[in-house]
């Protein structure tokens, strides 16, 4: 009902624009104040119309819709403007820019709340990128409103972009974030987990420190319901744009305790209406800077040709190299020296896009975007194994001599993975106008394909494997492609309430987004996720907004297609006459069940934001997310095995898994984001933001372990206990002060961020109470569950089952159970410093903790105190050159 009520809802907005209402010429120039400016785009709001500046520093939208818009001009380098215009029949407008340097009275070095009637937004701008001193795109998330905890730039671990949880080991929040690059989404739908390796993003998400940002000009953070634009998530979405344009040659050097990092970058023209861009970056890091135990090399290459086309339209062609190595090994101080994990990752990507303007009433804006993709991963580790055992590799099922594995050995193996992804989409935007209200109609399709082209798992000497669990080679290149067939469809309307006058009116986005998996199979499935984002504008200066909507990501290829269960049975493991002999069998168990589904989350926010006459604007913010089905390991069934020992007939319960959807996580809280003014006479601006984050979160799947009494040699009984015998719950209210101070004379900006966590609670369950249920084989040869009754729990000390007692397996709680650890308040201060120094050079520094604070505190539950803030304190510096 709801869908269709949406669908409805939005035919009618669109029916209800067919009538066009007056419409004008706007005529711009735009200048530095000294000389006209090429290239600048222009974009006119709330409509789908752009244009660019010619070598004149001019510029024509036709057709805009008379009454108020807003007008932004944008040029790499500068400062962006946006001019509100009362648009009339014909209309002319000058804009200046400024030069994006710290001789401005206003310098812009903090994220940004995006004043937006639909989902919460944060931008974060080049210049506020450059003062941060950012090694990779993780380091900016410390910018968002309720990520207090300030920590030091590191490259030896990896770091995901998370939205809106406190869970920190949280894959599906990490693996349902989208990050999408210059209009590509990044995928690693087809990343394998690397066995003995490093680097991995199997089911994690991107790793975000493959990602320099030197060479990014914005980003912008949507935290609430996105636009129905962006798929394929369950979280947050990040959209990242990179610098394109004329530029000055800049390279630059960062050197951090660890890490040590230079770039290079330029934008030249290339021919009439044509620019390049080149860029390099290189990245060194260690976990110390006395030793090499953890290190991590990065270095990238991209170049991107622009061309403006004379009848108003842009095509984008785009091309990057990236290269990996994490290693890790022992400290010099371990006995044990020639071991060690690493991965080496190659990465190759081209895009194409193409964006153009017109003055078709349904096709003012349009164009389309194509990626490809691959990379060739190799991690591969060396470790020191206990052996023993007999040696179990058969690739297929059947009995099988075998024979002992040394006591102690060296294994060598790991993973190639090659995964590749594709993508294309066409879209296209128009306004359609009635009376005062309009409609910006969104409509588009695309295409996804993700693949792996890799061999899999590889031991260097199968006799000598590096696993002695009998891991198996299984190609991922045998495994079907999995494709992603995509259409959406938005609206953004607004309706003023009072003819001729902008407030007070409703605004808002409707959309909805149709996803069709593998359809061209039978394991087709499809996803319809509606998305609602409403404004009521009551005046300039007061909004509140409200949103609802539904986010799905799809299952990764490994989800979709597992690997098979192996099980090995030893009959025979004995030494005669000196001599070993071993007999044993394999069997493989189908995992690919099909039962995982798109991991589904829930959506809501509810917003009041104002702002004054003097510049100050106020932002709060409630929300809600629950994912019920996030992807995790289900228990689809247990069966019986019978085989043979010397003697006797055996017989085991094994327990078969697959993907499934068995994860929830649920998330609410309130956020803040204040920006207190600016004090004209010093030159200081204040910004507070914060939030109050909850975070529940178990698995929806029974608990299966092995009885408490008599061992068996192998495992014939499994006891069930409920899903909510291990729960989690996290709360955290915390804030952060950016103090910003600008000195324009001496080309100078320094900001400190006073940090604090005022109150950390947490509450672990994670103990196993009253049984459901045992598993064992039955007299027919299967296995069979028998449910335990409330009366077999009352008199569970005279009730024994296949030899174990009842009483035994009813746990106690401990002392601890149910009992939340809350940590003391805890606080610190951050400086960071940027200059001009000449026209050529700038400088940038920065002091975390500053005032070293490294208090030693005890939970409400520890006797034992826990120093906080270790080794927090750093510093480092950037020096840039720019011709």
């Amino acid at each position: 009902m709801k869908r269709f009520s949406l669908i409805t809802l939005l035919a009618v907005l669109c029916a209800s624009g067919a009538a066009v209402r007056a419409q004008g010429r706007l005529s711009l120039e735009v200048t530095d104040g000294k000389q006209a400016l090429p290239g600048v785009v222009i974009q006119v709001h709330p409509y789908a119309l752009w244009a660019q500046t010619d070598r004149t520093g001019k510029a024509v939208v036709n057709d805009v819709p008379e009454g108020a818009c807003e007008v932004e001009a944008s040029l790499l380098g500068y400062v962006t403007r946006t001019v509100r215009l009362s648009m009339g029949k014909d209309s002319g407008l000058k804009i200046t820019m400024e030069e994006a340097t710290y001789a401005l009275k206003d310098v812009v070095v903090t994220s940004q709340r995006k004043e937006s009637p639909g989902s919460t937004v944060t931008r974060i701008d080049a210049q506020a990128i450059a003062h941060l001193q950012a090694t990779s795109l993780s380091d900016v998330l410390q910018l968002l409103p309720g990520e207090t905890v300030i920590s030091n730039p590191t490259l030896t671990a990896a770091s995901r972009f998370q939205s809106r949880t406190l869970d920190g080991n949280d894959g599906n929040n990490a693996f349902g974030a989208a990050i999408v690059m210059d209009g590509i989404p990044l995928s690693t739908n087809a990343e394998r987990a690397n066995t003995g390796g490093t680097l991995s993003s199997a089911g994690s998400g991107v790793d975000l420190r493959s990602i320099g940002t030197d060479e990014i000009e914005s980003i912008e953070v949507i935290r609430g319901i996105p636009s129905a634009e962006y798929g394929d998530l369950s979280s947050g979405t990040m959209v990242v744009r990179s610098k394109t344009g004329v530029s000055d040659l800049r390279g630059g050097v960062r050197i951090y305790p660890g890490i040590i990092q230079a770039s290079l970058g330029k934008g030249f023209k290339a021919g009439q209406g044509q620019v390049v861009n080149l860029s390099w970056d290189l990245a060194d890091g260690k976990s110390d800077p006395r030793y090499r135990t953890d290190t991590y090399l990065r270095t990238g290459l991209s170049a991107s040709h622009t061309l403006n086309l004379p009848s108003g339209g842009m095509l984008t062609t785009r091309l990057r190299y990236g290269f990996v190595r994490d290693w890790s090994g022992p400290d010099p101080d371990e006995p044990v020296q020639d071991v060690n994990a690493s991965t080496r990752e190659h990465s190759l990507s081209l895009s194409h896009g193409g964006r153009f303007h017109s003055d078709a009433l349904l096709a003012r804006s349009w164009g389309y975007d194509f990626s490809f993709s691959f990379k060739d991963s190799e991690s591969f580790s060396r470790k020191l194994l206990g052996g023993n055992t007999p040696l179990t590799n058969s690739l297929t099922e059947g009995t099988f001599h075998t024979v002992l594995l040394p006591l102690q050995y060296y294994g060598e193996g790991g993973t190639t993975s090659r995964p590749l992804n594709a993508f294309f989409k066409f879209f296209d935007k128009f306004t359609l106008t009635a009376g005062p209200m309009y409609n910006n109609i969104s409509i588009g399709a695309e295409w996804r394909m993700d693949g792996n082209a890799g061999p899999g798992y590889h031991d260097s000497n199968p006799a000598l494997p590096l696993s002695t669990g009998g891991l198996r080679l299984r190609p991922y290149d045998a495994l079907p492609f999995v494709h992603q067939a995509v259409l959406y469809a938005e609206d953004a309307f607004r309706l003023p309430f009072v003819k001729g006058k902008d407030y007070p009116a409703l605004s808002g986005q409707l959309g909805l987004r149709l996803t069709c998996l593998q359809p061209h199979r039978s394991e087709r499935m499809f996803s319809l996720s509606p998305r609602v984002n409403l404004s009521l504008d009551i005046s300039r200066w007061l909004r509140l907004r409200g949103g609802y909507g539904l986010t799905d990501k799809m299952p990764s290829q490994a989800m979709l297609y597992p690997e098979p269960g192996w099980l090995d049975l030893i009959h025979i493991s004995a030494v005669k006459d000196g001599r070993y002999i071993g007999v044993y069998t394999t069997r493989i168990f189908d995992r690919n069940a099909g039962l995982v589904r798109p991991m589904r989350t829930q959506k809501a926010e509810m917003s009041i934001e104002a702002k004054t006459a003097h510049g100050q604007s106020f932002s709060v913010t409630a929300w809600m997310e629950k994912t019920d089905g996030g992807f995790g390991s289900r228990t689809l069934t247990f069966d019986a095995v019978a085989f043979d020992r010397p003697s006797i007939r055996d017989t085991l319960v094994q327990s078969r898994s697959v993907p499934g959807n068995t994860d929830y996580h649920g998330s609410w809280g309130v956020e803040f984001d204040f920006d207190l003014g600016r004090i004209t006479a010093t030159g200081t601006s204040f910004f507070l933001s914060g939030a109050w984050t909850e975070t529940r979160y178990h698995s929806t799947e029974e608990v299966y372990v092995v009885p408490r009494g008599p061992v068996e040699t192998y495992t014939k009984t499994w006891v069930a206990y409920p899903s909510d015998s291990r729960d989690h719950l996290k709360r955290r209210f915390s804030s952060t002060l950016r103090v910003v101070q600008s000195f324009p004379t001496l080309k100078m900006v320094i900001s400190a961020a006073v940090q604090a966590i005022f109150y950390d609670y947490s509450l672990y369950k994670n103990t196993l109470a009253l049984p459901l249920a045992w598993i064992s084989p039955s007299a027919s040869g299967g296995a069979v569950r028998t449910e335990i009754t409330q009366a077999q729990i009352a008199d569970a000390a005279n009730v024994r089952f296949r030899g174990y007692s009842l009483q035994d397996q009813i746990h106690q709680a401990s002392a601890w159970t149910g009992v939340p650890e809350v940590w003391p308040p805890l606080g610190s201060v951050s400086l960071r410093a940027s200059k001009n120094v000449t026209r050529h050079t700038d400088l940038s520094f920065y002091v975390n903790n500053l005032f070293f604070q490294q208090p030693w505190q005890k939970s409400s539950v520890s006797a034992q105190a826990v120093e906080r803030n270790g080794n927090l304190f750093a510093w480092g510096f950037e020096l840039s050159v720019h011709f």
